[in-house]
């Protein structure tokens, strides 16, 4: 809904008051026919006519992605309701409750539902491949198939009055049902949270491009007021001019790209681009009719217009990272606050956590298994690695956010070992070593994921009273520990602070510098 009214905004305001003055104004000099003036009206009103089609093209392009977006979740959602049917089949055909019939009409009522989900996901793969920039959705084929194949199967038992082995099937369908619901939204929270980053990191990129143009448009424009036009560095100048006016194109086509994927992007910048370009047609202008103070005053609209345009960039970074930090601090809320209800969630999430990981170690394997085969000893797959360092650094974020919730004693140790292994194997990935070590602490991983599910479990099932006497915590320097967590606070200030973006083995070696540091 929050998508569809910054889109709506959007398209209300394509049509400017700006521009229907200009066509007022091309009316009124069709009247007294100012030939340069007129082209000049003109050639302005094409450069908003562009605009505005750039911000329509978005616009369409948002709403696909959004439309192909909706659908999966949709499908994803029924599949879970549709399990939960198969499962309660399943239970009345080893009860046998109701009659062979019966039971036969209601699985082949699930089964049509789920040809349908299979049809309806189908068609949303074909409007993915519509899109300019498609998603990397998967095919779910074999896991498709196998669910259609167990229901086939409970089919034919019920005919066959082979009632226990038809509930085994449509269980087995049900929970098969489950795992493909949810493998399709981990499918989509990746995406979204991987979407993310990239336009962040693109509004970043944007940004230095921006302000690199800003200091060159100073630079040219300080230069030029103590020069004449006899001067060669006058038509230097002039080169320069044409230079980052090519190199605003570049900003200009990267913007268009991003609006394309950022709702309401283009509403917030599209009068400074069009100002921009506006001055930049002026500039040149007066290089042609040798009106130096027309360029200069053209050339400060230019420079005016593209600092606003980074100050309101870098606010529409500000607002993603908020939005990005609210979201996995609800997440933790969400954890702090729902006591009852939550515990499930948390186990959920565990879960998945642990399939993710399954599914990664089976990766890693079938990459080693792959090298024995061929007799290579090194370059692995670049690819791959990198896909599994961003599940690896996703998993991480996941991990780190559950332990700031309320979790048991047991619960939380076990996350605490798994994320320190998690971080071992972040360095193997990326230094591209991965190991049957790796592969061995992978299943450590699993392991821990279980037992901290376990203990969980234990502590939501368990409703013993809690003693509140007092405790006696024994601490054999209780300065030494509050001197290492001061030390401990210094220290993450100045990796906040550092603003740099390293690879999690640089980053590793920036902690070791600081550590040092600090002990020096």
């Amino acid at each position: 809904l929050k998508k569809q009214a910054e889109i709506n905004s959007l398209m209300e305001s394509l049509m400017t008051d700006e521009m229907r003055e200009m066509i007022e104004e091309m009316k009124k000099l069709m009247e007294d026919f100012d030939k340069g003036e007129f082209f000049k009206k003109a050639e302005e009103f094409k450069m908003s006519v562009e605009e505005m089609e750039n911000n329509m093209d978005n616009t369409l392009e948002m709403l696909k992605q959004s439309e192909v977006e909706e659908r999966v979740k949709n499908i994803a959602d029924q599949m879970e309701k549709l399990a939960e049917k198969e499962k309660d089949l399943a239970e009345k055909t080893k009860n046998k409750s109701k009659s062979s019939d019966e039971l036969s009409k209601e699985q082949e009522k699930i089964k049509q539902e789920y040809e349908q989900l299979k049809e309806d996901y189908q068609k949303t793969l074909e409007k993915n491949k519509d899109l300019k920039e498609p998603m990397d959705l998967k095919d779910f084929k074999n896991e498709m198939n196998e669910i259609s194949q167990d229901m086939q199967d409970a089919s034919d038992n019920l005919d066959n009055n082979k009632n226990n082995k038809a509930s085994d099937k449509q269980n087995s369908g049900a929970q098969k049902m489950q795992d493909l619901a949810q493998k399709m939204n981990q499918m989509m929270d990746a995406m979204a949270m991987e979407s993310n980053e990239e336009n962040m990191e693109g509004i970043r990129q944007i940004l230095e491009n921006l302000l690199t143009f800003s200091f060159d448009q100073e630079d040219i424009m300080m230069t030029q007021k103590s020069l004449t036009y006899k001067s060669p560095l006058y038509k230097d100048n002039i080169i320069r001019q044409k230079n980052i006016n090519d190199n605003f194109n570049i900003i200009r086509d990267s913007l268009n790209a991003l609006a394309g994927r950022v709702p309401g992007l283009s509403s917030v910048v599209s009068a400074d681009v069009m100002s921009i370009r506006k001055g930049i047609a002026n500039i040149m202008d007066g290089y042609s009719s040798n009106s130096k103070y027309y360029v200069q005053q053209a050339q400060q609209t230019v420079l005016t217009s593209a600092n606003n345009l980074a100050l309101l960039l870098t606010e529409v970074l500000d607002q993603m990272q908020q939005q990005q930090m609210s979201q996995n601090s609800s997440n933790s809320n969400c954890n702090k606050c729902k006591n009852q209800g939550n515990g499930q969630q948390q186990k959920k999430q565990m879960g998945q956590m642990r399939d993710m990981q399954q599914q990664m170690k089976n990766q890693m394997q079938q990459m080693l298994d792959e090298m024995k085969k061929n007799g290579q000893q090194s370059g692995q797959n670049g690819e791959q690695l990198a896909k599994m360092l961003m599940q690896q650094e996703m998993m991480q974020k996941m991990l780190n956010d559950m332990m700031n919730g309320e979790l048991s004693p047991d619960a939380a140790k076990y996350l605490k070992e798994a994320n320190k292994m998690i971080e071992q194997n972040i360095k193997d990935l990326v230094n591209k070593n991965v190991t049957q070590q790796t592969i061995n602490r992978q299943e450590q991983i699993i392991t821990r994921l279980l037992q901290a599910e376990n203990s969980q479990n234990e502590r939501d099932t368990e409703q013993k009273r809690q003693s509140t006497e007092a405790k006696e915590y024994k601490l054999s320097n209780p300065d030494k520990a509050f001197e290492e967590k001061e030390t401990e606070i210094r220290f993450n200030e100045l990796l906040q602070y550092s603003n740099l973006k390293l690879t999690d083995y640089y980053k590793t070696k920036y902690k070791e510098y600081l550590k040092n540091l600090n002990e020096n």
